[in-house]
């Protein structure tokens, strides 16, 4: 039934964490580990069908894998995924993840939930528009870009 939905079309998936992360031995080398959260989860019935991943690079083993392990086209080259998928990392610098990871959608997180304890009210402030600007917003834009160049075929994956 996917692949009659699919019909010749490209299934890009975007999450903030994917299938796959890095961890980094004794020697430091960058070792891949299939990623065990329920977006992952989900989509392991569909391992026979070609998936383009785009998701972040949460720590420094995946930002150093972004850089030790991609192919020419920015594939994260792995034997721990499907051989029908692809993975590019969406790689921003340490601090700009921090301001949209730490600063902008944890505190997101609890007041979408309403898990915001009514006493206290979020403090936005100077620090917070700087992390939307500066973290929040270009981390978004990056995921966009890289997902415009797969969906346009200008990029492989």
């Amino acid at each position: 039934m996917a692949m009659k939905l699919l019909s010749g079309r490209k299934l890009i998936v975007a999450s903030s964490r994917g299938p796959l992360n890095f961890t980094e031995d004794q020697s430091g080398k960058a070792v891949a580990r299939s990623d065990t959260s329920r977006s992952s989860e989900m989509l392991e019935h569909l391992s026979n069908l070609p998936i383009s991943w785009v998701s972040g690079a949460v720590g420094a083993a995946d930002r150093n894998a972004a850089e030790s392990r991609s192919d020419d086209h920015g594939l994260i080259q792995n034997d721990v995924l499907p051989s029908d998928w692809a993975m590019k990392f969406v790689s921003p610098p340490r601090r700009v993840h921090h301001k949209f990871y730490n600063v902008i959608c944890n505190p997101l997180w609890f007041l979408l939930h309403r898990s915001w304890s009514p006493t206290f009210t979020p403090n936005i402030g100077t620090q917070e528009h700087d992390a939307w600007e500066r973290g929040y917003r270009a981390v978004n834009q990056s995921f966009d870009d890289r997902i415009s160049n797969i969906a346009d075929g200008s990029q492989i994956a």
